[in-house]
């Protein structure tokens, strides 16, 4: 296919007219190679005079290479101070020329669509609008502020939305110092816009209006140091599906006002909100970063709000930072608790970090995943997440701390649930409290086994301390037919019935076992099965019957209460022994609290 040549129009086309002699300079410095200063003050000019006044149709005469009277130096233009009069019209232009202008004043919006430079600079500049949509550069594109020869900075000033959507830029897109003032609309719109360096949003940059980095594509770091970004209602930056390269900073006085888009962001490096001021919502869910996502020292509320006391900063109730971090995924999470209580809604469902660096200690973190999980539906996966990242680097007892209370969280709505339903679901979920009762305070959910241990213990010794009594005042009897029917014992109950009449009360055992001094033990209890009190309760507890005391010995509930009370405790206790064992061996063989939980 044919090239069609580019038509270039002479320099009369071009201006309508002869230059002036602020063209003429212009010109002159063009071949040269040197900067036009125009403004006798050396500064951008407020108003257009004879002085100052370029039309905007030389700067493209030039661009496009002038001609042979006025050739252009390989520099490219370069002006300074000038009022640049008239509409600058590069759109789909070529030219391997840079085009630097500083502190000077377009009174029409420049339009760069299309067009492809070797490099866009126009700093210390005040426009009002810009649009270079699908603009390629070969070098950077500067639209930031500019220090004036007296060390006077002087910020690059947009009254209008700078467009540069698909744009593909080779260098940087540095706005540091910039104020762009784009009212109800885009103030800076860079959506789909590919950079092969560093996109510098910082160091007193200002934004009123949506700053646009959807989809974006930056080779280097996105820093946003110091950045003020104001919505101005709407969203405050929008960084949908942005792909970073490298760092992402938004940190040292960063202040947000309005929502920050950063759904489905991709960060190859770290991704650091820190010592900011956050008044909206952080959204990122989807999104990636490969090494570390730093949220330490953040603020929701303006330094004027209401004190507290008790805390000694700014009360973080009225904060309007919210942070959704869905379905996110970082490498390492570095956060601070103070932080986080400045976060007034919290998304978490679906996060994931490979490990966690920070001064939150676990009950700071397990406080803040509670706030998490607030809402209709009880999601565990919060906890889960970070239970395991506690087991990977050797904390298990603090992992099944964490867990514990997952499973507390989770039963609690579950039995809500079914509450909320009503009816027969009422009955349920009363069914569902007495069982996670028993699950809690037995086996802890089967992340803390040492309460089966407790209860043991705590059952064992009651038991021993209690059947022991029982024995002594004599409220235990063989627990054998054989025994019970034999001449030996029926003689030490007509005995024991006796001497009751006579005013003395002596339990048949003692009279039996020789307990008493009236009496030596009779023949057959010599041989009989010994109690032992602590024998007793374990054989008692434990569904093993392999000790024996059970089938010798039984509290006789006609002898008084104390064997009364014995008699019928023993169902209860065995009853407690076989549930606490069976979720005990269901614990060691893995059926309840498994390591992969």
């Amino acid at each position: 296919m044919q090239r069609v040549p580019t038509y270039r129009p002479t320099l009369a086309e071009a201006l309508g007219g002869k230059p002036t002699k602020a063209e003429l300079k212009v010109l002159a410095c063009a071949k040269a190679g040197v900067v036009s200063d125009i403004s006798p003050t050396g500064i951008r000019p407020e108003k257009a005079t004879a002085s100052t006044r370029i039309r905007a149709g030389l700067i493209r005469f030039l661009m496009l290479g002038g001609d042979q009277e006025h050739p252009v130096h390989i520099r490219g233009v370069l002006i300074q101070g000038a009022w640049i009069a008239g509409k600058l019209d590069m759109e789909a232009c070529e030219s391997q020329l840079d085009l630097k202008i500083w502190a000077s004043q377009f009174d029409t919006p420049p339009d760069f669509d299309d067009a492809h430079l070797g490099g866009l600079y126009l700093q210390g500049c005040r426009l009002l609008g810009l649009t270079g949509q699908r603009l390629r550069l070969d070098e950077s594109l500067y639209l930031n502020a500019w220090v004036q020869s007296d060390g006077t900075r002087l910020p690059f000033i947009a009254d209008g939305t700078i467009n540069i959507a698909g744009a593909r830029i080779a260098g940087q897109l540095a706005c540091d110092g910039g104020q762009f003032n784009g009212a109800a609309g885009a103030a800076l719109d860079c959506g789909s816009a590919t950079v092969g360096a560093d996109v510098i949003l910082s160091d007193g940059f200002y934004a009123t209006g949506e700053v646009i980095l959807r989809g974006a594509v930056i080779t280097g770091q996105l820093a946003c140091n110091g950045g003020r970004f104001d919505g101005a209602g709407g969203k405050a930056i929008n960084c949908d599906a942005i792909s970073v390269n490298a760092d992402a900073f938004l940190r040292d006085g960063f202040h947000a006002t309005g929502e920050m888009n950063l759904v489905r962001a991709r960060i190859t490096g770290n991704l650091e909100i820190s010592n900011a001021l956050i008044e909206g919502e952080v959204k990122f869910a989807s999104g990636r970063v490969e090494e570390g996502l730093f949220f330490q020292k953040v603020r929701g509320a303006e330094p004027d709000g209401p004190w507290n006391e008790e805390r000694g900063e700014i009360d973080p109730s009225f904060s309007r930072l919210c942070l959704d971090l869905t379905e996110a995924r970082v490498g390492v999470l570095r956060d601070d608790s103070g932080s986080w209580d400045h976060v007034r809604k919290i998304k978490l469902s679906g996060f994931q970090y490979d490990s966690a660096q920070s001064g939150v200690t676990l009950s700071q973190r397990m406080a803040l995943l509670r706030r998490a999980v607030n809402g209709p539906r009880f999601d565990p996966g919060p906890f889960t997440q970070h239970a395991q990242f506690l087991r990977r680097t050797g904390h298990r007892v603090d992992a099944g701390r964490m867990l514990f209370l997952r499973e507390r969280l989770l039963r609690k709505a579950e039995r809500n649930e079914a509450w909320s339903r009503g009816g027969k679901w009422r009955f349920f979920s009363a069914l569902m409290s007495v069982r996670d009762a028993l699950f809690q305070a037995l086996i802890g959910f089967g992340y803390r086994p040492v309460y089966s241990l407790i209860w043991f213990l705590l059952i064992i010794l009651w038991s021993t301390s209690f059947f022991g009594q029982i024995y002594t005042v004599g409220q235990f009897a063989p627990n054998s037919d054989v025994v019970l029917n034999s001449d030996h014992w029926l003689d030490a109950v007509s005995l024991s019935d006796a001497l009751k009449k006579s005013g003395f009360d002596i339990p048949p055992l003692h009279l039996w076992a020789g307990r008493d001094p009236i009496a030596a033990p009779m023949l057959p209890s010599v041989d009989y099965e010994t109690f032992g009190p602590f024998l007793y309760a374990v054989d008692l507890f434990l569904p093993l019957d392999t000790i024996g005391q059970t089938e010798a010995w039984a509290p006789s509930k006609d002898r008084g209460w104390w064997g009364t009370f014995g008699y019928y405790a023993r169902m209860p206790i065995q009853l407690m022994g076989w549930l606490i064992t069976a979720l005990a061996a269901a614990l060691l063989t893995g059926l309840i609290g498994r390591k992969e939980d």
